[in-house]
């Protein structure tokens, strides 16, 4: 396990300190352990899981249009990835999410509901929803 950080959610210091202790062998490279509440920790959850989603969604959309104007799609990759401000990560066209990003955003999508916070992710939702499903990560 080589996580890029922790998150611990918790409401009392305890079971924090007991979580952050757990996880101290994993961490040792210097990832960071991030203590918050629950409520802001399964948020961040639900956002990183949906902003990967639309990072795959929007390949996908670029893709659907490099089909429609005869552009390289492996190419416009490569150079997107080339920019610091973008990176590599899940840039790949394809099939339509799956994996740790699943096809539905869970969470996110019933808490943004609940605050008319949601058009973009419903966008995500439909542009991968026309495309078949992949069962593993990249």
């Amino acid at each position: 396990m080589k996580p890029d950080r922790i998150v611990v959610g918790a409401d009392d210091v305890r079971p924090a300190e007991i979580l952050r202790d757990l996880y101290a062998p994993f961490v040792r490279t210097g990832s960071p352990v991030l203590m918050m509440d629950i409520r802001t920790a399964e948020m961040i959850k639900y956002a990183a899981n949906a902003f990967l989603a639309a990072r795959i969604s929007f390949m996908n959309e670029i893709a659907n249009l490099c089909e429609e104007v005869g552009a390289d799609i492996e190419m416009i990759r490569k150079g997107m990835a080339a920019d610091g401000r973008i990176g590599p990560a899940f840039l790949f066209a394809g099939v339509g999410f799956g994996g740790v990003v699943s096809r539905k955003i869970p969470g996110i999508d019933e808490t943004a509901r609940e605050t008319a916070i949601h058009e973009d992710l419903e966008a995500v939702e439909v542009v991968n929803t026309n495309r078949p499903v992949v069962s593993s990560t990249r």
